[in-house]
């Protein structure tokens, strides 16, 4: 695999967590406005009583309304001191009372009876939409273990894409520089050998001509000092 091909995998898995994590944060601040402005949540169903409608293991969006906003034949989500809230649909809807709060009979519609009491309410949650087996995710995502290793996965895979690496290039110029710098020296040497020998030449040349020339002059003083000697003898 080559340097450029590895580059690009790390930044495709780089945009590939980054977006992730945007749409999550995305996800979590649309709830939290939609919560803070509109009183809109989730809730999930833990049980089959509204099924087939909204089965077991479903996730709903809900959002609080006054009770004279209620009518009959709204699914509804009733709050029950000391149990779990109910989600059944409403059967009847009496008026309202002098403090705005209404008496209404709800049931499940896989339940043969309604519920056994009426309940009084000023406020419920309406259910307005429902996806079957989403609320199972929710509970899987929301495990501290999971959330944990998600966000270790998310980091560490941010960190090793974005990690500084060395590029090619530069690691061939990182060596070759060395053996530029060494083929610089040798060859400096080499000319620094080549300019003391031929200047050496020179001297050496001139040395043994001074020699042959001082033995020159010797041998011709010699015949001098020679010749009268010979001379005196022929006479």
């Amino acid at each position: 695999m080559t340097a450029t091909r590895t580059r690009r995998i790390r930044h495709s898995l780089a945009e590939i967590g980054l977006n992730l994590a945007a749409l999550g944060g995305l996800v979590a601040l649309t709830l939290v406005a939609l919560a803070f402005f509109f009183n809109i949540s989730l809730i999930m169903f833990k049980t089959g009583s509204m099924s087939p409608t909204i089965p077991t293991g479903s996730l709903s969006l809900v959002r609080e309304i006054s009770a004279s906003e209620i009518n009959v034949g709204d699914v509804v989500t009733v709050d029950r001191e000391g149990k779990l809230p109910v989600t059944h649909r409403v059967t009847t809807a009496s008026a309202a009372a002098a403090d705005g709060t209404r008496s209404i009979t709800l049931k499940g519609d896989a339940n043969e009876l309604e519920d056994p009491a009426p309940y009084t309410v000023s406020t419920v949650r309406l259910v307005l939409w429902s996806a079957p087996g989403l609320a199972n995710v929710v509970v899987w995502f929301s495990n501290p273990l999971v959330l944990g290793s998600i966000t270790l996965s998310a980091a560490a895979l941010v960190m090793w894409a974005f990690w500084p690496r060395r590029v090619e290039g530069e690691a061939d110029e990182a060596t070759a520089g060395p053996a530029i710098a060494a083929d610089f020296v040798g060859a400096s040497v080499t000319a620094s050998s080549v300019a003391s020998a031929a200047a050496s030449a020179p001297a050496a040349s001139g040395t043994s001509a001074v020699r042959t020339i001082s033995s020159r002059r010797h041998r011709g003083s010699s015949r001098r000092h020679q010749s009268p000697r010979h001379s005196k003898v022929a006479v």
